[in-house]
């Protein structure tokens, strides 16, 4: 019974922890964040989140020093909500995560289930030129077609 409830406890302050992470991205607390990726980066599950907490960093827009603990090996995996972080980078605008994600080893041609690329939904945006370009510069491939025929070539 000891066990359970130790593990019970375990999983609370986990959770408490992850939690604590995402409010100190949302509300820029560089100093707080730091310490609690030192904290939870001890912990096995840790790795398991790092995709997940990086798109929060692109969502809020904050500054590169809140993406870099979460440079994972494969930057091509989807978040838990299903959206690549590519794509994430793209849709908000944020050239400065796009350059950091794709030098890191992205792939500018990562598609989603309806072949739709970072460079397709560049594209989509009005005022999303500069994002185009650097795409096009890192490697995307223009000529790339979603699973309606589209390019999206303006």
């Amino acid at each position: 019974m000891f066990q359970y409830l130790k593990s019970q406890w375990k999983d609370y302050v986990w959770k408490v922890q992850l939690r604590s992470l995402s409010q100190s991205i949302i509300g820029a607390d560089l100093e707080r964040f730091l310490s609690l990726v030192q904290t939870l980066g001890e912990d096995p599950r840790f790795s398991s989140v790092k995709i997940d907490f990086l798109g929060l960093v692109i969502e809020e827009g904050r500054e590169l020093a809140f993406a870099e603990p979460f440079l994972a090996k494969d930057l091509n995996q989807k978040t838990s909500s299903g959206r690549f972080l590519v794509h994430l980078a793209t849709e908000n605008g944020r050239e400065e995560h796009l350059k950091l994600l794709l030098t890191e080893g992205a792939d500018p041609n990562v598609a989603d289930e309806n072949g739709v690329t970072a460079l397709h939904i560049s594209y989509s945006y009005d005022q999303m030129g500069h994002i185009s370009d650097l795409l096009i510069q890192m490697g995307a491939n223009p000529m790339m077609r979603d699973k309606l025929g589209k390019r999206y070539l303006m």
